[in-house]
């Protein structure tokens, strides 16, 4: 089995909300995780664990919305407007820019917003994984007849997509086993 080595926090529902957990509030549209602290990279993805076999990507944009399903940071956990900085340019545009801040509001249908648990993900493959991977390949060179392969991963979402239908492939839940509630 591959572990994630690292890059991986869950965040299971609170209320109140705490740090490290997340809330949806019924009358909101939206529900807002509220990390430790401001992250320090927007190297990472969203990931939205409805259940074990239901795990959803959402994506980052700064339109996120009722009507845009996706996440963003947010001012605050009671504002989740986008956290920006806009700059204006001399002809009239501006550019904004996100502010990674300790809160996330996440939009999307009922059952992405009130999940098991939201992780964030760091987007790079685990290196264990990915030489796993290798040996895997050259095990099927050297030895064609090789045929029993088991690939349980943690880290399974960040495996390159040429690898993922080469043989069954299983999700461990890891660390996850006591997601934060």
């Amino acid at each position: 089995m591959s572990a994630n080595w690292g890059g991986r926090s869950a965040y299971g529902p609170a209320n109140p909300l705490v740090d490290n957990s997340y809330i949806k509030r019924p009358a909101n549209d939206h529900a807002v995780i509220q990390l430790g602290s401001a992250p320090s990279s927007f190297n990472f993805k969203l990931i939205s664990v409805v259940t074990e076999a239901d795990q959803r990507e959402l994506p980052f944009r700064l339109d996120a919305s009722a009507s845009v399903p996706a996440w963003r940071f947010a001012r605050s956990a009671t504002d989740p407007s986008a956290s920006i900085i806009v700059i204006p340019l001399p002809w009239g545009a501006t550019i904004q820019f996100p502010i990674p801040s300790q809160w996330i509001a996440v939009y999307g249908a009922a059952a992405e917003m009130a999940p098991m648990h939201f992780i964030l993900d760091d987007s790079a493959a685990d290196g264990s994984m990915l030489d796993q991977e290798a040996l895997r390949m050259q095990l099927a060179t050297d030895m064609p007849n090789w045929s029993d392969v088991r690939r349980l991963y943690e880290d399974g979402i960040d495996l390159p997509p040429p690898a993922v239908g080469a043989t069954p492939l299983e999700h461990s839940r890891g660390s996850f086993d006591h997601a934060r509630a």
